[in-house]
Parts: C-alpha cells; sequence; structure tokens
C-alpha cells in the first residue's frame, strides 16, 4: 500500500480519506489489532488513582485484560490478567469502577489459590509437592510494558517503537507547566458506547474545518485562532485562545469572565485550550481550570466505547467550580453537536456508492492521521487498497 496523494499541485498536498471497508471491516479491526493496539502504548488511568502499594487497575483492550498494580517498592508495574495455572481471570473489576486494592498485598487466583506478589512473582501455592519438578519460579504473572508520563499510567502490549518518555518528550516542555501528576480525578470515569468504527470518532475530534461550522458555541470561543499542527511522531495538537466573541452565548461569556487566573501557568497559558491526540486513540483537552481524557476503544468494527474522566488541581473556590462548570457546559453542547456529526457519517458510510473525498492541505492532523494509518496498515492484505 503507498501512502496515497490526490490532486497535488501548487504545493498543496491534497490526500484522499479511506474507503468504506477500513471503517466496516471486522478483518480490517482484526489488522489494527495486530499492527496499531498491540504495539501502541494506550493511556489507562491517572497515578492518583493507584494511591498505595496493592492499589490495582484493570484496563480492557480488544479481548486483552491487563492488570495495573502499584508494587511494595511503589513501582507501577502491569500484568496480563490470567493466572499462569489454568487460565483463570484473576481480577474482576467493572468498566464504571475499574480500580480496587488487595488485602495483603497479594494478588491470589480465585480458582485454585496460586498467590502472586505485587512484583508479579509467584509466592504460593497449595500442596506444591504435586507438581514435581516443574519450575514453579518461572511461572510468574505475565509482564505488560508499563510507564508513567506526566502522572499519567500508560501500558503497551507489545514493545512499541518508542519508550513513553522518548515518544512524548517533544510535549514534556509544554505540558510540564500544569502540574498534571498533582492533579486528582473530579469525577468517575464516564463510558459512552457509540455504534460506529472508532476512527469516525477520532478522525472527527481531528478535523478542524468543521469547527465554525457545526460548533457555533465553540467558535465564537475561538474565533479565527484555530491552529493545527504535529508537535511529533503520532502526536497531533489543536489549540486556540479563548475570548467571548460577541456571537458567544451566556455559558462562553460567563466562562471567560470567571476563569480564574491560574498563576502557576505562563501568561499565554491562562487563557489557552489545547487539544491532543496521541496515536492512535487518545485524547487530552487541556483548559487552564482543567484537563479531559477520552479514548476511543473499539469493541467491534462497528461498536466503540468511549471512556471519559476529568482531572484538576485541587482548588474547591467559588470560582473555579463555577467556571469548572460552565467549562462542563460548554463542552456537553460541543458532544451533543459532535455525536450528531459522526452518526451522519456512520450512516453515510453504510452507502455502497460512497467513495472517499480529498482531505484539504489545511487538515495538516487529519491527513497525518490517515497517512500514519496507511503506513501502520501496509503489508495487511485486508487493508491494501484503503
Amino acid at each position: 500500500m503507498s501512502d496515497a496523494q490526490i490532486g497535488a499541485g501548487d504545493g498543496v498536498t491534497v490526500v484522499p480519506g479511506l474507503g468504506v471497508e477500513a471503517y466496516r471491516s471486522e478483518a480490517v479491526l482484526e489488522a489494527e489489532r495486530e499492527r496499531i493496539f498491540r504495539r501502541t502504548w494506550q493511556l489507562v488511568c491517572h497515578v492518583s488513582e493507584l494511591p498505595a502499594p496493592g492499589s490495582h487497575y484493570v484496563f480492557e483492550l480488544l479481548g486483552d485484560s491487563i492488570l495495573i498494580v502499584r508494587d511494595e517498592a511503589d513501582e507501577i508495574r502491569a500484568f496480563h490478567n490470567v493466572c499462569r495455572h489454568r487460565g483463570s481471570r484473576l481480577v474482576d473489576t467493572t468498566p464504571e469502577q475499574p480500580f480496587g486494592a488487595f488485602r495483603a498485598k497479594r494478588i491470589i487466583c480465585p480458582y485454585h489459590a496460586w498467590c502472586y506478589g505485587l512484583d508479579g512473582r509467584l509466592r504460593n501455592l497449595p500442596d506444591s509437592s504435586g507438581y514435581g519438578d516443574t519450575d514453579l519460579a518461572g511461572l510468574g504473572l505475565k509482564p505488560v510494558h508499563a510507564g508513567v508520563w506526566q502522572g499519567f499510567v500508560f501500558v503497551a502490549l507489545d514493545a512499541p517503537e518508542l519508550g513513553l518518555g522518548d515518544w512524548l518528550a517533544p510535549l514534556d516542555q509544554e505540558i510540564g507547566p500544569y502540574r498534571i501528576a498533582e492533579m486528582q480525578a473530579l469525577g468517575r470515569i464516564t463510558l459512552r458506547p457509540r455504534a460506529m468504527n472508532w476512527k469516525v470518532i477520532v478522525e472527527n475530534y481531528l478535523d478542524s474545518l468543521h469547527v465554525p461550522v457545526a460548533h457555533p458555541g465553540l467558535a465564537a470561543l475561538t474565533g479565527d485562532r484555530y491552529r493545527v499542527d504535529m508537535v511529533g511522531d503520532g502526536i497531533y495538537r489543536m489549540q486556540a485562545e479563548v475570548a467571548a466573541g460577541v456571537s458567544a452565548a451566556p455559558s462562553e461569556r460567563l466562562y471567560c469572565a470567571t476563569l480564574p487566573e491560574q498563576h502557576h501557568l505562563p501568561e499565554h497559558y491562562r487563557r489557552s485550550w489545547r487539544y491532543y491526540l496521541l496515536w492512535p486513540n487518545t485524547a487530552l483537552d487541556i483548559y487552564p481550570d482543567q484537563i479531559d481524557f477520552m479514548q476511543m476503544l473499539p469493541l467491534s468494527g462497528g461498536q466503540t466505547l468511549i471512556r471519559e474522566v476529568s482531572y484538576g488541581l485541587a482548588d474547591d473556590t467559588r470560582e473555579m467550580r463555577v467556571t469548572r462548570y460552565l467549562n462542563w457546559r460548554i463542552n456537553r453542547q460541543v458532544n451533543a453537536e459532535d455525536t450528531t456529526l459522526i452518526e451522519r457519517v456512520w450512516a453515510g458510510l453504510a452507502s455502497g456508492d460512497y467513495q472517499p473525498g480529498p482531505i484539504s492541505a489545511r487538515e495538516v492532523c487529519l491527513q497525518a492521521f490517515t497517512q500514519q494509518w496507511r503506513h501502520q496498515m501496509r503489508d495487511a492484505e485486508t487493508a491494501r487498497r484503503l
């Protein structure tokens, strides 16, 4: 598969969108599982959600269950959530509450009581004499790549091309002033199922040309200041300085009026709304008052689960409470508008007559995402024509 281009001329590169099968084929999703999702860093949670040794979090990704724990040395580790004895699931949680804590700081299988330490080593099992010369020391939990960046915990099933710190290093200086590692969740995780392919949602997130057309409230805040660019490999950035224009609704005007000065931020950050997409499916919306995390997890070719949660620094002042409420109101409206848009796209992709159209050269992030997907899938037979 080549990195297709169409209509190039006068120094303008126009990229074609993906074909229908890229969104609707289960075979393509299976190829994505192996070529994209297993090989990329996936954001799981914040360090504050693993507060003490024995704290754990369970993350599900396309059939794989990953157990993340804080061990007794205060290190965050990740393992396959599977007992090495008979394959039993070790820890059960719910998507709405994926975290908990181990009593006695041991991981005990509910099937045959094999006992593992927080470091994954097999510590004890009933009637060990019945296993003869079996190398029980080699039957610790299978590790999963794990890392922490700016207070966020990431995992990867297979070794990514770059270590977590190396990959996100281009953002360190830019993101550092927000003090994300000191933040706490502002509420419980929200789960929003969507009956569509994950890429429809991600592409809408990266699409900047629809903002003035379909988001009047957001457009009134950002005006003509909305900018898109690439920060690094697989790091897509959209940003604008917000100000209440003459067409702004009451929520937008009041947000700009009540937003407290965040003195820990550089002055040019204090009215900046920044959106980052981390390849392939993780979004960080960074505001002066809080950070919203959103992740698009594919369940099947036509089903996606969106995980969302907000984080912020401790601030219980009336001004901040009002500001965060207004932020939620503004973005609730944007989300409702986006839901209508992506449902229309998904319905349109069901048409056998659809042929992918051109992606404007102004859509820097959307073009880059499309080309990166093609590059990652270039040897997949199921995606060769897309």
